[in-house]
């Protein structure tokens, strides 16, 4: 069972490409009906703004890291993701899993056409590979729409072990949250802006830079305009707040006292209280006079009592309403 590490709210599972492969094949087999989702810094920020983002994480069978700031979150809450799964990288992987094992492909997402041309690539490299359908992403996605019911009844109608989804985020995993029970597939993955790739419309940086936790800064140079904001602004408050998580951890544990000490300021306070007033009560007993040493035990004062003009002397009350002291005889 893969180790579990929590950022910012949301469980990533510390996998291998090898045991990722492997958890696949069972889940496919296993005929659950799962969920195999990856997050990077921008879904975990996305997560934040989104409430049901991290249910939907959360509630798949497999998340994994696809980025490099995704491991280094880890690592400053004290932690350890094994490796990071490029999902560029690992969907041939997959293509070549699904072929030696005779799954089953459906790919949707990308231009209309493109999603063709990126299944084309996979089978070109893996001839045996089968494929039962493809469809783009341009359809109107809202539940109980006409282009959704049909996308629906495509996907059922070929049965597909593996079905691929790339709408990019949040809109991918937002629309298998909301059609997920409908969907008569096996396993369900996210790819992003894999299909475009698959394809050869969006190129890769260099080797050097994507392995070395600078794909991000590769992307921002292929595509400026589109993702400057979600590198050069969103990096950086992901970082703040995995910050601030960790002292969060930290605080309570340096600087709160433990639940019975805290339990026993409190008794020793209202014990103190108590004496006060006792000892307040027994001054006002001795100035009107009163004898014996009774003290009276209760957590307010008395009430004010003034004497009338005429009528029968003023009488303070005891909590228990017995008599305490009459400005009278006794």
């Amino acid at each position: 069972m893969a180790e579990e590490v929590r950022i910012l709210g949301v469980k990533v599972d510390s996998l291998a490409v090898d045991e990722l492969d492997a958890a696949l094949e069972r889940l496919v087999r296993c005929e659950q009906h799962s969920l195999i989702l990856h997050v990077n810094v921008h879904c975990l920020n996305l997560s934040q703004h989104n409430a049901w983002l991290p249910n939907v994480l959360n509630s798949a069978s497999i998340v994994f890291c696809d980025g490099a700031g995704v491991m280094l979150g880890a690592r400053i809450l004290g932690k350890r993701i094994e490796q990071r799964i490029p999902i560029t990288e690992w969907i041939w992987k997959l293509a070549s899993l699904a072929e030696l094992q005779g799954f089953t492909l459906f790919v949707l997402g990308g231009r209309p056409s493109i999603g063709e041309e990126a299944a084309a690539r996979l089978k070109q490299q893996y001839p045996r590979l089968r494929r039962v359908g493809t469809h783009h992403g341009y359809f109107d996605k809202t539940p109980g729409s006409l282009e959704n019911e049909k996308v629906i009844t495509m996907i059922n109608a070929s049965k597909p072990d593996i079905l691929i989804v790339g709408f990019g985020m949040p809109l991918q995993e937002r629309w298998l949250m909301e059609n997920w029970e409908r969907l008569d597939v096996k396993v369900a993955l996210t790819g992003g802006a894999i299909i475009d790739r698959v394809a050869g419309r969006v190129r890769r940086g260099p080797r050097w830079m994507t392995d070395n936790g600078l794909e991000w800064l590769s992307r921002l140079a292929i595509e400026p305009r589109r993702l400057w904001k979600r590198y050069l602004i969103g990096n950086p408050v992901f970082l703040l707040r995995v910050l601030r998580e960790r002292f969060t951890l930290r605080q309570p544990q340096r600087n709160l006292p433990n639940y019975a000490l805290r339990a026993k300021l409190r008794k020793g306070v209202e014990r103190a209280r108590i004496l006060v007033h006792e000892r307040r009560f027994q001054r006002i007993a001795n100035a009107n006079g009163a004898t014996g040493s009774r003290v009276l035990r209760a957590t307010t004062p008395p009430p004010t009592t003034s004497r009338a003009s005429s009528g029968p002397p003023a009488t303070r009350l005891s909590a228990n309403g017995s008599n305490f002291h009459s400005s009278g005889s006794s």
